[in-house]
């Protein structure tokens, strides 16, 4: 039993390497990436309100508020020098 865990554990470590392998030499169209890469954003945060909700029984408000910090953060570097905050945030 112990044993085909590794071996799964093992499996996934293996493709995950493959799959970073093969996006960071480019032969992935960048906007792919981008589109997995937000999908994955959306799975972590639906998994963990389903832990929230589904198994602790609590509801949580804060969580989008937390997933909104966190993209607010993130963005915040992306913005052009010497941007005023409602230009890089595509308002002003």
């Amino acid at each position: 039993m112990e044993t085909a865990r590794l071996l799964r554990f093992a499996a996934v470590i293996l493709l995950l390497l493959l799959l970073q392998a093969v996006f960071a030499s480019g032969a992935v169209n960048p906007y792919y990436v981008r589109v997995l890469i937000l999908c994955c954003f959306a799975i972590m945060l639906a998994v963990s309100l389903n832990i929230i909700i589904g198994y602790a029984g609590q509801f949580s408000i804060g969580h989008a508020g937390f997933y909104a910090v966190g993209a607010y953060r993130l963005r915040r570097p992306a913005a052009p020098v010497g941007a005023r905050s409602g230009q890089a945030a595509g308002v002003g």
